[in-house]
């Protein structure tokens, strides 16, 4: 079999879910996967410019049966003009060679973000199998034209897709309307690749946070949590997309982006998982990764009342940084938590892999 996915992350990224959907695809069923990377689907703005330079620049090792696209497109997708143009010049090409992708065996399409070459893709072809990944609420990252198309893309798409595939409760409930088409597939972790425990570096405690700093980050907050436990070290690792605060309080240390095998050694070093992310209309449908990483490092969560967090409490490992119990108490909670043992880590590591994740849902 072929998988035919349409990535809403490049391969050359960090790992996300949807590296690991094609990599369990490529155990199960052996084959190949054309990873298709993605393209701008917003009108430029003059932030991009300078995110150009601050995006890691990684290389991600591709297995065996792994080929990547890399489709050009005008970054005018949410006007129809550019729909046009893109459809019907830039990918002439492309729509051309993507029959031959399947090499004359069956063909799975997959879709893991919402535009317009993805659902031409799944027009033209006709595959075996059918799924979209919603493991965001992709509109959401969007404003104006841009969110209107996005949103347009897809409800097109889940209309004609087999199976919608939804990463948490809140794009469960969006996508209540499909019945029986939908599977909820909660977010994992590479458990693989994480070390046994050991006794953390000693030193003053650290909340630690590691992922992409951008709009769903909520600085005020962490700086308002640094001041308020002056005796812990807060350390940021990962990219940053937004402006930082011109004046961070002493005990925050800011890290650049790493590669996966330096995370785990930050990820070793932290007291406290942490995930300061503000309350949205984005943030109501996220079932953070990090989560799963903290806590298959023993790591109790101090985190914002969000998303799939707002579900989870202190018998999950999470404690939520409440207003009214005050972000010291709240924080010298989630420290003063026992440290997971062993047994109780061995055990969240086998129920939340990616590999348990996708087998219960029959995935493939």
């Amino acid at each position: 079999m072929t998988l035919l996915y349409f990535a809403p992350v490049p391969w050359d990224s960090y790992l996300q879910r949807p590296h690991y959907v094609a990599k369990y695809f490529l155990q199960r069923r052996g084959g190949r996967v054309v990873w298709i990377d993605p393209y701008p689907t917003r009108l430029p703005a003059m932030a991009d410019l300078r995110a150009v330079w601050r995006r890691p620049r990684l290389k991600t090792p591709r297995p065996g049966g792994l080929t990547v696209v890399r489709p050009g497109a005008l970054p005018i997708e949410p006007l129809a003009t550019g729909r046009w143009l893109n459809r019907h010049v830039l990918w002439h090409r492309l729509h051309r060679r993507l029959p031959a992708f399947s090499g004359g065996k069956q063909l799975v399409l997959g879709i893991g973000r919402p535009h317009t070459l993805a659902l031409a893709a799944l027009e033209r072809l006709d595959p075996a199998w059918s799924f979209y990944d919603a493991m965001d609420d992709f509109p959401e990252f969007f404003r104006g034209r841009a969110q209107r198309a996005a949103a347009e893309s897809e409800r097109a798409i889940v209309s004609t897709v087999s199976t919608v595939l939804t990463a948490s409760s809140g794009l469960w409930d969006k996508f209540a309307s499909l019945g029986d088409k939908r599977r909820l597939v909660m977010n994992g972790f590479d458990m693989a690749s994480l070390p046994p425990l050991a006794a953390r570096p000693s030193g003053p405690p650290v909340l630690g946070y590691i992922g992409t700093v951008a709009s769903w980050f909520d600085w005020p907050l962490v700086v308002r949590l640094a001041r308020a436990v002056p005796n812990a070290a807060i350390h940021i690792v990962g990219p940053r997309y937004v402006a930082t605060p011109r004046s961070l309080p002493a005990n925050v240390k800011l890290f650049p982006a790493c590669d996966h095998e330096r995370a785990i050694e930050h990820l070793a070093g932290f007291s406290v998982g942490l995930i300061p992310f503000k309350r949205n209309r984005l943030t109501d449908s996220v079932d953070p990764i990090k989560y799963y990483a903290y806590r298959a490092m023993g790591l109790s969560v101090l985190t914002t009342r969000f998303g799939e967090m707002a579900h989870r409490g202190p018998g999950d490992g999470a404690y939520l940084l409440d207003e009214d119990l005050g972000l010291e108490a709240s924080a010298y909670a989630a420290l003063g938590a026992s440290r997971a043992h062993d047994e109780q880590v061995e055990h969240f590591r086998a129920e939340n892999s990616w590999e348990r994740r996708f087998a219960e849902a029959g995935l493939f």
